[in-house]
């Protein structure tokens, strides 16, 4: 239960992430990332237009999934994903909050009952 409560909540973060959002909070790992691409293709290059074209391509591909990523995360159809499994765990967890009712319920019947047959042993054993 304490699993899909935690997947809930970052479902709903999740849910309401807007492109900007998504930008701000990746903003340090595109920087990174494009810094990297310009070391690794300056190291692996053999004069500056091996490096201009190695580069461009490499940034061109960087962009354009991660253009891709973000109209996705941001798009209706992956916030109503969001939405369907969300329904899906408050679901789980309703079942989950009678199943351990009934467990509960069933502890409580076999303790009596227990205590029930303790007395009858102890009545017999006094006869």
């Amino acid at each position: 239960m304490i699993e899909n409560e935690m997947l809930i909540d970052k479902f709903l973060y999740q849910k309401d992430l807007t492109k900007k959002d998504i930008i701000d909070e990746n903003i340090m790992n595109i920087y990174l990332v494009s810094n990297g691409a310009f070391l690794f293709t300056w190291l692996l290059s053999q004069n500056s237009f091996d490096f201009l074209k190695n580069f461009l391509i490499i940034t061109l591909i960087g962009i354009t999934s991660f253009d891709i990523n973000l109209r996705y995360f941001s798009s209706e159809k992956h916030k109503k994903q969001l939405e369907d499994n969300i329904k899906l765990l408050k679901n789980a967890i309703e079942i989950n909050k009678y199943d351990i009712t009934t467990f509960n319920k069933f502890r409580e019947l076999y303790i009596k009952e227990l205590s029930f047959e303790a007395q009858k042993l102890v009545e017999i054993t006094k006869k």
